[in-house]
């Protein structure tokens, strides 16, 4: 039988990012059992195959795809790096807004705009501190790449409402800094939906009148669109076009009008 593939980049954790684990004091360094590959695997139709593409990089979480063949690549740190013909360019791609990159937050999810080989718009999400220690939501940053390693006209067309964590927030539920999502994804109208995670404060994802656990539905300006649906709740939800209360794991979501096709080749951006 022929032998198919799956378009998809692996994201793996190897030893030189696992130093840099063990420097900020999370344990010792896991040993890389990895190797350099390539891997194949399953068998008949399912098969796939796997190579590294690059290493290098510290907990990678976005990727997106320019069409000049680069990849864009999160790091959730809080950079944003470019891949270059299977080598990382060594310098981050800035400047990008203050970000608390503590738990599972910082730079998240990276987007392009549908037209961007017009505009060059790119989107990222990133967890935003707000006042008060350990205080943050999520926010959706919007800003033009030249190509190299500038980003202008960069600013925050969402900011969620969804701060938590701060002084005299209930820490009893769960961490705070755990689970702020998230995922971007544009429809075929260039609506731009945005996954934002729970905050392990379950109340807040089940209430309609909060953006915490929901999936919220945007212009590629940030605004409201005209069909979203109206709830009765604050203005500042109105955002939210979800078919669902809460989301948990917002990080999975994936463009709600995806298509499926033919797997293709696999490659896998590796950290060392």
């Amino acid at each position: 039988m022929k032998r198919r593939y799956i378009a998809m980049i692996a994201v793996f954790t190897l030893m030189a990012g696992s130093v840099a684990i063990a420097q900020r004091g999370r344990g010792p360094a896991p040993v890389d059992t990895l190797g350099a590959g390539p891997w194949d695997f399953g068998v008949g139709a399912a098969r796939f195959h796997v190579s590294v593409l690059t290493k290098g990089l510290d907990h990678p979480w976005g990727i997106a795809f320019p069409p000049d063949g680069t990849i864009l690549v999160t790091e959730r740190p809080g950079r944003l790096r470019v891949i270059r013909n299977g080598v990382l360019d060594p310098a981050p791609i800035g400047p990008l807004p203050a970000m608390l990159a503590t738990g599972l937050g910082g730079m998240l999810d990276v987007a392009l705009h549908p037209k961007f080989a017009q505009n060059r718009l790119i989107y990222f999400a990133y967890s935003k501190p707000g006042e008060g220690a350990g205080n943050a939501t999520t926010a959706v940053y919007r800003a033009r790449w030249d190509g190299g390693s500038t980003l202008a006209d960069g600013k925050d067309i969402l900011v969620a409402d969804a701060y938590w964590g701060g002084p005299g927030t209930d820490q009893t539920r769960g961490p705070a800094f755990g689970s702020y999502g998230a995922r971007l994804a544009f429809d075929r109208a260039g609506l731009l939906y945005v996954s934002l995670g729970d905050r392990n404060y379950g109340p807040k994802a089940q209430d309609p009148a909060s953006h915490i656990g929901k999936i919220l539905r945007i212009t590629d300006e940030g605004g409201v669109p005209a069909d979203n649906r109206s709830w009765a709740a604050p203005a500042t939800s109105r955002r939210s076009g979800r078919s669902g209360t809460a989301t948990r794991s917002a990080w999975r979501s994936t463009t709600p009008t995806a298509r499926c096709g033919p797997p293709r080749r696999a490659r896998r951006a590796a950290t060392s």
